[in-house]
């Protein structure tokens, strides 16, 4: 009795593929799933250079596979695009009867089984299940599924997407021209207070860095401090927190700019954009209506913002609840809010994930600047963007927060 070889079943498998595709511009290559007659019915695109090397699957037993669980459908402009963060290409759906096709696939079914629901002929069914397998959109039946045995469950779909979508997102080099046609350009610091900001008592940073212990005992003796049962934060205290964490700092300049300075900040920032804020949600800080208040570091002011007062107490409460801390809220919560479009025009593809580096090495430097005062601080790994936005009146979508920090007096220990 003969048999099939694997070389065999190899060819039979690229014979369904209609168009191999072509490097058209040199880098970015197309493999498109075509009907019988020759229709296009499902384009793959790579997201990355290199990203397409064809591996068809072996499918020719007409096996039952189902949709992967990282699977996802979206619009792009007029569009319908099938991608997984398991794959740096995409399927760009060209017929609807391909919609039914994958829909169909929420269980485990043979590819052959689809043709009357997607009105596709079984030889159409196959190719498509070929094509996408290759591309890790489907994977086998359970209990003996691939995916399962390749992905640890402790996968979660939002956070692998996040991974591999902000590590090398798109096709082309990382410091192309910016998305939109427009170049960000560092800003500098508006020095100058506006009506009806508060302005804060006056830091000298050289004189506080003088009297501050040094850097390795700070490192050594970080921690977070959860008990907000202390006395009030002065105002005088939140300034010089504010100040030495986030204000403005005079550089030289890099070369080429056509200027002498450049003025940074304390932490590091994707860009030297600094696209971040920080938001001060005061609880009970002497001289400070709770509330809600946006730093101005040129200024060094307050520039109260009109919320919610019901959704200032709820970011709070969760920050109390997020740091085990019982009924207690903290001194003051400072919330990190990023003006999403000054990063997203120059970092196409990453620019959310540096966005969150960005408030890490804000709660950094807030948290070692605390553990210098003698203040307590405890970063918070949960947040409510939406809470926010009530609270503060800023739009989620173009100023929302990042990362959040709660800040406290430690009670005074009994001599």
């Amino acid at each position: 009795m003969g048999g099939t070889s694997m070389s065999e079943n190899k060819t039979a498998q690229e014979a369904r593929i209609a168009d191999r595709g072509r490097y058209a511009d040199g880098r970015t290559r197309q493999i498109a799933v075509a009907d019988d007659d020759g229709t296009p019915l499902l384009i793959i695109e790579p997201i990355t250079v290199g990203a397409l090397e064809w591996q068809p699957a072996d499918n020719s037993a007409d096996s039952p596979i189902r949709l992967s669980r990282f699977a996802y459908l979206h619009r792009d402009g007029a569009d319908m695009v099938l991608s997984t963060p398991r794959s740096r290409v995409t399927a760009v759906i060209r017929d609807e009867r391909v919609a039914a096709f994958i829909a169909g696939l929420g269980v485990a079914r043979r590819p052959t089984t689809l043709a009357a629901l997607s009105r596709l002929s079984a030889e159409a069914c196959l190719r498509l299940a070929d094509a996408l397998r290759a591309v890790h959109l489907v994977t086998g039946a359970e209990p003996d599924c691939e995916e399962d045995d390749t992905i640890p469950q402790t996968w979660e779909f939002h956070d692998l997407l996040l991974h591999e979508r902000s590590r090398r997102p798109k096709v082309g080099a990382i410091n192309e021209p910016p998305r939109f046609g427009i170049v960000p350009e560092h800003q500098e610091p508006e020095w100058d207070l506006q009506a009806g900001e508060l302005a804060l008592p006056a830091v000298d940073l050289r004189a506080v860095a003088a009297a501050d212990p040094p850097y390795g005992q700070v490192v050594l003796s970080r921690e977070s401090h959860r008990d907000y049962s202390g006395p009030e934060l002065a105002l005088k205290q939140l300034a010089v927190l504010l100040a030495r964490s986030l204000g403005p700092i005079e550089r030289d300049a890099l070369p080429g700019t056509g200027t002498d300075i450049m003025w940074s900040r304390p932490y590091a920032s994707a860009g030297a954009l600094f696209e971040t804020d920080v938001v001060v949600i005061a609880h009970r800080v002497t001289g400070l209506a709770q509330g809600a208040y946006l730093y101005r570091p040129g200024a060094h002011a307050l520039r109260p913002l009109e919320g919610d007062p019901a959704s200032i107490d709820g970011l709070l409460f969760d920050a109390s609840q997020a740091t085990a801390a019982g009924i207690q809220r903290p001194q003051a919560l400072l919330v990190m809010a990023a003006r999403f479009p000054d990063l997203a025009i120059k970092y196409d593809g990453i620019a959310y994930s540096l966005m969150l580096k960005n408030a890490g090495w804000i709660q950094a430097a807030i948290q070692g600047a605390a553990t210098a005062m003698g203040l307590g601080s405890v970063p918070i790994g949960t947040g409510d963007a939406v809470a926010f936005e009530l609270a503060t009146g800023l739009d989620r979508y173009r100023h929302g927060s990042t990362g959040e920090i709660a800040i406290s007096v430690p009670r005074v220990q009994p001599s």
